[in-house]
């Protein structure tokens, strides 16, 4: 009997594997053993893992060295078959050993597990289309709670395994993530493969930027501020003298518009409250007459509809 070490998967971010019983049939049926570092241990067939990955089908019909038993990692099993070591943690190996098998698709019901079974798909050169089809994981990667909390790995994850509607929602969380930061996109490229993941994130940012302007003026706030910041007069003329107070009243309002739109899911059904006019205009200034309101807001919420909240799809750089 002999015994194999693996290269370590690469990456730090991984799920906490927590106590895990080998179960049927990976405790049972097997011609050799995959070790985790932990000692856990799992049979499986050769032939099932050389079909899904050219790596263990080189590892399985390359010749051994004669001394390679001797290693420091090498352990002796009872029934002489060959231990493979490898680096995963039970749950990880678990997981990807359902992915393998033809059994039901595991459930993946967290991100660092999710990360990890790629690293490991990556390693052993394993496709990812089963992974890609996983109900639990899609569905994992759309849930709102997770989304605000990991936004980020979400839509990395989404690229990465190229689901184009996952990728999608997960771009509505990102609105206030610094994209020029160093740290975040090294981040993004390492999770994502690609650079396409960022890039598609800057082009939603210009698109938004443009747009902003056209949801700022669709608002009237000349009707709604005081003749001093730069409002109309009871002939409904504006005095010149005030325009510069007004292009500040106009920037603050910019600014808080801009922040509203950063929501995954904006919705105008007031239109005071959705921008904060209580900070754009001071206390003389008239604000929204009653009859207004509604008209008003559902105004904006229909200007809204049509601003960019999602990058337009998966692109590759």
């Amino acid at each position: 009997m002999s015994s194999i070490s693996l290269p370590l998967t690469t990456g730090t971010w991984r799920s906490d594997p927590g106590p895990i019983v080998v179960e049927a049939p990976f405790n049972e049926l097997g011609d050799c053993i995959l070790q985790c570092p932990d000692g856990t241990r799992f049979k499986v067939f050769r032939n099932i893992l050389s079909l899904s990955s050219p790596f263990f089908y080189d590892l399985f019909n390359l010749p051994q060295e004669p001394n390679q038993n001797k290693s420091s990692t090498s352990s002796v099993d009872d029934g002489g078959m060959l231990v493979i070591d490898v680096s995963e943690d039970p749950r990880t190996l678990y997981t990807l050993l359902r992915l393998l098998y033809p059994t039901d698709v595991p459930i993946i019901d967290c991100y660092g597990l999710a990360t990890s079974l790629i690293e490991a798909c990556d390693k052993y050169f394993i496709r990812l289309d089963r992974l890609r089809a996983s109900p639990s994981l899609r569905n994992l990667m759309i849930k709102p709670a997770l989304l605000k909390e990991h936004g980020l790995r979400a839509y990395a994850l989404a690229w990465r395994l190229g689901l184009e509607d996952e990728a999608k929602t997960a771009s509505r969380y990102l609105h206030s993530v610094d994209i020029k930061d160093r740290q975040i996109i090294a981040d993004l490229n390492g999770r994502a493969g690609t650079m396409g993941a960022l890039l598609a994130l800057w082009d939603l940012r210009l698109r938004r930027e443009e747009a902003l302007d056209v949801v700022v003026d669709s608002i009237p706030l000349r009707q709604w501020v005081c003749l001093p910041h730069g409002g109309l007069d009871d002939d409904n003329k504006m005095s010149y003298e005030n325009e510069g107070n007004f292009r500040a009243r106009a920037r603050l309002l910019r600014h808080v518009t801009h922040l509203a739109l950063q929501e995954p899911y904006p919705q105008c059904k007031d239109i005071r409250s959705f921008i904060g006019l209580q900070r754009v205009i001071c206390g003389y200034c008239p604000g929204v007459p009653q009859a207004e309101v509604a008209p008003a807001s559902a105004a904006l919420a229909n200007v809204i509809e049509r601003y960019p909240q999602t990058i337009s799809g998966l692109h590759i750089s």
